[in-house]
Parts: C-alpha cells; sequence; structure tokens
C-alpha cells in the first residue's frame, strides 16, 4: 500500500485559516512549527503535518493517539502502527506518503535553480554519477531532468533516514529502484521512493473546505 498527499501551502495565509488549523496538530508539533523564523516556513511545516493528520485518518488511525518516535539515524516513526511515512514541502507545496514498507518523499520547485550563483551544472556535477550526467546531457530539458533525477536521490536517502549525510554521487537512479513521480501543478517535482515495490501509488490532492465537517476534501489525481 502506498498513499501519497499533496497540498497547496496558500491557504494558510489566511491568519483564520492559520488559527483553526494549528489546532489540529499536537502542542509539540505546533512548538516545533513556531520554531521556524520565516512565516513561509511556519505554513509549509503545518500543511505537511495536516496532511500526515489526514493520511493517518484516511486509514482509521487517530492522530491524536498516535505516537511518534525515531529510527536509524533519527527518523520519525510511528510506534504505535505497522505503516511507514514521510513529509516534504517546497515553495507552496507539501506532501506527505504512508505506506506499509520503508518510504521517502520529496518535492522541488522545477525553477529552483533560477537566479542562484551555482547553477544546476554546479549542481549535477556535484551529486551525479558519470552515467546520470551522460543521461541529463542528452536531455533537452536539462533542468527538469535534473530536478527529476535530485528528487530520486533525495526520496531515496529520506527513506533510508540517513538524509544529506549521505554522498548523492554515492545514490545510483539508474538502478532499479521502486520510485514514484509526479510533476505538479505550479511547476513542482514530486518523488517517493519504497523500499520494495508495495503497488502502485494513490495520488490524491487536498482541498480545504470549512463547509466540510472533516475540514477538507479529496480529489483523485490522474
Amino acid at each position: 500500500m502506498l498513499k501519497i498527499y499533496v497540498t497547496d501551502c496558500t491557504f494558510l495565509k489566511s491568519k483564520m485559516q492559520w488559527q483553526q488549523m494549528e489546532r489540529l496538530v499536537s502542542e509539540e508539533r505546533r512548538e516545533r512549527i513556531l520554531s521556524f523564523h520565516s512565516m513561509d516556513d511556519r505554513r509549509r511545516s503545518l500543511a505537511a503535518s495536516l496532511l500526515l493528520r489526514i493520511a493517518l485518518l484516511e486509514e482509521h488511525i487517530s492522530y491524536e493517539e498516535t505516537c511518534f518516535s525515531k529510527g536509524r539515524h533519527g527518523k520519525p516513526l510511528l510506534t504505535n502502527s505497522s505503516l511507514y511515512f514521510n513529509v516534504s514541502h517546497a515553495g507552496e507545496r507539501a506532501m506527505c506518503a504512508l505506506a506499509d514498507r520503508e518510504v521517502g518523499a520529496d518535492v522541488e520547485s522545477l525553477f529552483r535553480f533560477e537566479k542562484r550563483k551555482k547553477g544546476p551544472e554546479h549542481i549535477a556535477g556535484k551529486c551525479l554519477n558519470p552515467k546520470e550526467l551522460a543521461i541529463l546531457e542528452g536531455s533537452d530539458r536539462y533542468e527538469e531532468e535534473l530536478i527529476r533525477v535530485w528528487t530520486k536521490k533525495e526520496s531515496y536517502v529520506k527513506m533510508t533516514g540517513e538524509g544529506l549525510s549521505r554522498d548523492f554521487t554515492t545514490v545510483d537512479t539508474t538502478v532499479e529502484n521502486c520510485y514514484e513521480q509526479r510533476i505538479l501543478p505550479g511547476g513542482y517535482c514530486a518523488t517517493v521512493c519504497t523500499r520494495e515495490f508495495c503497488g502502485p501509488g494513490i495520488w490524491q490532492e487536498v482541498t480545504w473546505n470549512n463547509g466540510r465537517q472533516e475540514g477538507y476534501q479529496l480529489c483523485m489525481m490522474n
């Protein structure tokens, strides 16, 4: 089982929405969210936390009664469930992946290299192995292809729990790994990685509606 939830974070720009939604996450999580200096970072973090709450609710797991622990390398885990989760956010997009196998998730803007002193070629040289570089050089969409590869690497090291401590050149995205990838509206690339194949992922867009008791609606993504 693999389910991926994505949302647009801009709804949290409303002060009323923020106040309503921050009550839905744990006090510990709220403190962590508020520790960010940037309001944009706070919005992204809260949105990702809300997606985790929804993902658990859809599996009939109470968020309020869920206990969290840390596994290898400090990766967050559910202690009272056999499921695994991972969240990611960038720009105005947040995502949460829930699976019955170890899972990692990453979302990045396709325009993240714009106006940066160190461009995509520099990043590619630092993070890709020779096989990946050869594929990238043959692409007519260099920056998009680089983001696709980057999010595969990022989701892999988040799945293992190693994070950025892992040398990205040692993560070979050309071999057969269990990746799923989507280009999201607004110009974002979202990727999930599982240790083993667990069936095709179910991708759902979360929209927020205060008129519904649950406060959200799910829409299947093609």
